[in-house]
């Protein structure tokens, strides 16, 4: 992407834009409340489903732990242990065990942080931002995000 679609900032380097990160965590909420009770993913509540959008854009952290294949102990240890590591790093992890490799593995999002260019530089934002756009758009039925944030807007 050469320039951001919200704010038309089109340098090489940019920082962050603080009007695009309130726009995403306004468009999550939004989402939140326009999502379908038959979708396969009930989020909790809007943290919750930014943290499953973010995974699902591919900003996200993953981490596996094996386990002797058919020891229920074992398998059970292995995802208590994984659920406390992520709860350690203070993120919502969401955990799958495929009993073919023998491992439980946790995905979690990455830092959004708009901050430091560490973690999300602005073009990166916008990719993913866009991504997430794109799944909301699809996955509640509506022509975009700005149209859903102008029928929160009238509904507030």
């Amino acid at each position: 992407m050469t320039s951001c679609p919200h704010c038309g900032c089109d340098n090489d380097a940019p920082p962050r834009s603080s009007v695009q990160h309130r726009r995403f965590f306004a468009v999550v909420a939004a989402a939140f409340d326009q999502w379908p009770h038959d979708h396969g993913f009930q989020p909790e509540d809007s943290e919750h489903l930014r943290a499953y959008l973010l995974i699902m854009a591919g900003w996200k952290e993953q981490a596996e732990v094996q386990f002797s294949k058919g020891d229920p102990e074992a398998i059970e240890a292995a995802a208590i242990t994984l659920k406390v590591m992520m709860k350690k790093l203070g993120k919502r992890v969401f955990a799958n065990v495929d009993m073919d490799a023998k491992k439980i593995i946790g995905v979690m999002p990455r830092s959004i942080a708009y901050m430091t260019k560490q973690e999300m530089d602005h073009f990166e934002a916008c990719r993913i931002f866009g991504r997430i756009d794109d799944i909301i758009c699809a996955t509640i039925c509506v022509e975009s995000t700005d149209k859903l944030l102008e029928e929160a807007k009238r509904a507030a």
